[in-house]
């Protein structure tokens, strides 16, 4: 958690204006964002500790429901807030912090009162050892939707969606889905619907973040010069020899866009980031518009010719 927490730092804070803000979601600035994002994961774990400790724990629907509606609130309010990819990142932080103060504050000091205890022989609280075991099993779930996030930044397609935060609430409970069918299975339980409903809920996800039509089509025949003439504009800034971003000194992840051979090698990810995701270049920093978004696609879908 804390060499996470410095990379959250690192890659969303130290470079707040390029990576956490999106002035098109929200107009703040870097010190609000930063501000928010630190906030939000202390209410986040006041809410659920509040939840734990309060009778709502004796009913396990009751708890999962309210817990559920929490964890979509927290989506829907990063999606309003920060930049797509920041607003997945900050849902995992808030999760995999609960999930830490868990450890730190309950599981970690009931374990140390049983072992003194123990050695003591003197009397043991059980509700410690109860609520050491509900917050380990609140952990088992958390974890494949935080698994899912720590990897989503690979797959632009979810957060880079309109509906990102839906996307994203619809997979962790899919993805917690699983865990129960798994957990039943290690108990020796077996059920046949929990898997082929989680399997499902997955599935519609993966619908609901597949890449659109062409709304338009393409009338008129687009020429690389034209493409090429977009791309200086709105993508060199940072994808060149020698970037004249603010933030990058050296062009991300090696890629350079300097001639239409470079354009015509990665125009597949062109389309899924720069037309379809809209997450390229990230926040809109440089301003394309729709329109060239779309002489790209067009460009690409007639065979992308140099």
């Amino acid at each position: 958690w804390i060499t996470g927490f410095c990379l959250l730092f690192i890659v969303y804070y130290f470079n707040a204006s390029a990576m956490l803000i999106d002035k098109s979601v929200l107009d703040i600035s870097s010190a609000a964002g930063i501000g928010i994002g630190i906030s939000s994961f202390v209410l986040a774990w006041v809410i659920y500790d509040r939840m734990c400790r309060s009778s709502l724990i004796k009913s396990n629907i009751w708890f999962t429901l309210l817990g559920l509606i929490l964890l979509v609130v927290f989506a829907y309010g990063y999606s309003r807030v920060f930049s797509g990819r920041a607003a997945y990142i900050h849902f995992g932080a808030m999760i995999g912090s609960i999930m830490v103060a868990n450890v730190f504050f309950i599981i970690i000091p009931s374990q140390k009162a049983m072992v003194k205890a123990a050695r003591e022989g003197s009397f043991l609280d059980p509700q410690l050892g109860k609520h050491a075991g509900l917050r380990s099993l609140h952990n088992n779930y958390f974890t494949l939707p935080v698994l899912f996030v720590m990897i989503s930044n690979h797959f632009p397609s979810t957060f880079g969606n309109e509906k990102g935060w839906l996307i994203l609430s619809i997979f962790s409970l899919g993805a917690a889905g699983v865990k129960h069918y798994l957990n039943l299975r290690e108990r020796g339980i077996y059920s046949v619907w929990v898997m082929p409903v989680s399997a499902l809920i997955l599935l519609s996800a993966a619908f609901l973040s597949a890449p659109s039509k062409n709304p338009v089509g393409c009338q008129n025949e687009v020429s690389a010069a034209e493409v090429m003439q977009i791309v200086k504009a709105r993508c060199s800034q940072c994808h060149s020899s020698m970037p004249t971003d603010d933030v990058y000194t050296a062009p991300p992840n090696g890629v350079k866009y300097e001639s239409i051979e470079d354009v015509v090698r990665l125009k597949d990810k062109i389309m899924e980031r720069a037309v379809l995701t809209k997450t390229m270049p990230p926040n809109n920093k440089t301003g394309i518009t729709d329109n060239e978004r779309m002489l790209i696609r067009c460009w690409i879908e007639q065979g992308a010719k140099p």
